[in-house]
């Protein structure tokens, strides 16, 4: 099939979660984009045996979106949520039933012993109804593992309904809003209550240790404004008095909520005033009668990833620093195990015989792609459960090297991987200088790693395979560096970062990496925003380079009209306050030069930049960046007859999921490296 189509089609894992006894571990997969066979999400469970290589085996057919599995504590039975009832349409918790690491086929729905077709056909069975339209957006099992709490929404009103079907529908902001209630449904009897609904949206819940409390989340409206602009409030309530006590507001969203000890703990920002800034570990004691929020790990050179709740009082901590990620205990700080790349999924969990903890893990390279490990504290035992990436085991696409050095003001440190081709095009060694494509990450918050990376980017291994070098640089505002270096981009996103990606671009240029003469640029989201601002300063930094080609994909142009248009709308506000439209002096251009690269054009022009050859990709539906972004390029580039391509997706939003779109945009990225920076030309 070639390795596009082989890349189309691989199964990546995700959401580990290791049985209580340790034996098996569940976990879900699913592609890079919508499979073949059906033209909606699809998602797999799979089980394997944690200390048998290659053991992991399908739980379920890969017909359905079946996402988000957690053990029951007993371990008889795996939750599950998913839409079979009616594929891509519902969403409902399914249940099921397990017996020594395999589907128990002698329970039935109901839980009682059978021998007739349908325990033999073993089908998991619905837990709430089957046929709700709204999403179960999270659920927990409680520790007695008698019932489930899960977060959804009420289901549309017969109102509502016919209100929709004659077209009466208009829409009034802050009126009927969608709010997500928090539920508890009893595993023996499928009854659902409702304990929390009003006029606040729940986003979290987290047990207490012991069975009787539950903590949850809330915010005044749904959507990612609400999240920045109101904050999150934190409140408890009782399982069986329902009473409902509020505990404390926080500033900012959060996410992860765990309840260990006395304490909930959760992941939030350093600085909660503000979008933009790394992500911290936070507690607040619910036993307190006067809580106070506590930061306790503080974001100075690092970032928390995920934690998971260990021995009902204690945590496991994933933390990334540089482009390292680090596990440990919360409480006594013992290290666990350490990576020296990205981790995509993890789940933690205690071996009672030799009290020891035990790691399941997702992580790959940039030979390997991303397979399930289980491993422990001591390193004795390091075993590849999985084996999904085994249709790529004859490729080798090159060698990464990490490359470190001052940024070009002197205030921090950078780093970047640069992954060197295994068959070099041109050439008949592996030495450089390599013809380059420098990929720059969105967020702006996230890192690069040694990763075998098949989402956003999942143009880095087709051109590897092409024979090009890529240079993947983390500058300013990203993450695994600490909330200095993340906090970077609240006003000087399109500064920093910049000159950020033009230093390490020219390090690898010097240290015989890139060829100086055959250089691309390319990104998705503020990766693209990155390519378009790099291409209208086009060999304005001095180093005697320039870009020959770039590849802007769901890239901003224009801070102004992303506010107006972008979902995020006013949480702009947070990550570079003062700059929106409506709070600007009338004269005020500082926003609009500085990040905007449509208003850097006409200067570019006049001074005699060289713009580089630029393929502009852009989703038709996308929300967050809306494609008008792309047209304004697009546009200046026709009226000054300077080559582009400009190719937009319809029905995508900002991540590409339909199968030919993705696989196209892999075509037009190889073909554009071969156009503009191949030896051969």
């Amino acid at each position: 099939m070639g390795l596009i189509d082989d890349l189309l089609d691989l199964q990546i894992p995700n959401n580990v979660k290791i049985e209580p006894i340790g034996q098996h571990v569940v976990y879900t997969t699913s592609g890079i984009c919508r499979p073949k066979h059906a033209d909606r999400a699809v998602s797999t469970l799979w089980l394997g045996e944690t200390r048998v290589e290659k053991s992991a085996r399908p739980l379920t057919s890969g017909e359905y979106n079946d996402t988000a599995p957690e053990w029951r504590p007993d371990c008889t039975s795996i939750a599950f949520i998913s839409d079979r009832q009616r594929p891509g349409q519902t969403s409902a918790i399914y249940i099921l039933p397990m017996k020594g690491g395999a589907v128990d086929a002698s329970r039935t729905e109901d839980g009682d012993l059978s021998s007739g077709p349908k325990a033999a056909a073993a089908e998991p069975y619905a837990l709430t109804a089957a046929d709700n339209e709204r999403a179960i957006e999270m659920f927990r099992w409680s520790p007695d593992g008698k019932c489930i709490a899960y977060i959804s929404a009420d289901e549309k009103t017969p109102e509502r309904r016919q209100r929709e079907k004659d077209k009466d529908d208009a829409n009034v902001w802050g009126a009927n809003l969608v709010l997500s209630r928090l539920r508890i449904v009893d595993f023996a009897t499928k009854k659902v209550t409702t304990l929390v609904e009003g006029a606040e949206h729940v986003t979290g819940l987290a047990w207490s240790p012991d069975g009787t409390r539950i903590a949850f989340l809330h915010r005044k409206k749904p959507g990612i404004e609400s999240e920045c602009l109101d904050g999150c409030s934190v409140s408890v309530i009782g399982v069986e008095t329902r009473s409902i006590r509020f505990v404390k507001h926080f500033a900012s969203g959060i996410t992860n909520p765990v309840w260990a000890g006395k304490s909930l703990y959760f992941a939030a920002n350093v600085d909660p005033t503000f979008l933009s800034s790394a992500q911290a570990l936070w507690s607040i004691d619910l036993s307190s009668t006067r809580p106070i929020f506590q930061r306790e790990l503080r974001g100075d050179d690092d970032c928390i990833g995920h934690f998971v709740e260990f021995g009902q009082t204690d945590l496991v901590l994933c933390t990334k620093k540089g482009m390292g990620t680090y596990f440990s205990t919360f409480g006594d700080k013992t290290m666990v195990r350490s990576y020296e790349n990205d981790i995509a999924s993890f789940d933690a969990n205690l071996n009672v015989i030799d009290n020891e903890i035990l790691l399941a893990v997702v992580k790959s390279t940039v030979n390997s792609p991303a397979e399930v490990y289980f491993t422990n504290e001591t390193g004795t035992q390091h075993i590849q459960v999985s084996s999904h990436g085994d249709v790529l085991k004859d490729y080798k696409f090159g060698t990464a090297t990490v490359i470190k050095c001052k940024s070009s003001d002197g205030e921090v440190e950078l780093d970047a991987i640069y992954f060197s081709p295994a068959k070099p095009k041109g050439k008949t060694d592996a030495k450089g200088p390599f013809p380059t494509a420098v990929i720059c990450h969105g967020g702006p918050y996230n890192r690069s790693t040694d990763a075998f990376n098949s989402h956003t980017m999942s143009w880095q291994p087709v051109l590897l395979e092409a024979g090009y070098g890529l240079l993947m640089p983390n500058y300013r505002g990203g993450s695994g560096h600490g909330d200095k270096f993340a906090a970077t981009a609240r006003s000087h996103i399109g500064i920093h970062d910049y000159e950020d990606v033009i230093q390490l671009t020219q390090l690898a240029i010097e240290k015989g990496y890139a060829d100086k003469d055959r250089v691309l640029i390319g990104g998705w989201s503020h990766g693209g925003e990155l390519a378009y601002l790099a291409s209208v300063r086009n060999g304005q930094h001095g180093h005697g380079w320039r870009f020959q080609a770039a590849i802007p994909g769901a890239g901003a142009t224009d801070s102004d009209t992303l506010r107006f248009t972008s979902d995020m709308g006013l949480t702009f506000e947070l990550g570079q306050p003062g700059e929106a439209p409506w709070d600007s002096d009338v004269r005020s251009t500082t926003a609009r030069t500085r990040r905007g690269a449509i208003w850097c054009f006409k200067n570019a022009i006049d001074s005699g930049v060289v713009l580089p050859a630029m393929l502009i990709m852009h989703c038709e539906q996308d929300k967050r960046v809306p494609v008008e972004q792309a047209v304004a390029m697009r546009r200046a580039l026709q009226y000054h007859g300077l080559p582009f391509e400009f190719v937009s997706y319809p029905r995508e939003g900002h991540r590409m999921v339909e199968r030919m779109h993705v696989r196209d945009r892999m075509v037009r990225a190889l073909r554009w490296a071969d156009t503009y920076i191949s030896p051969e030309v």
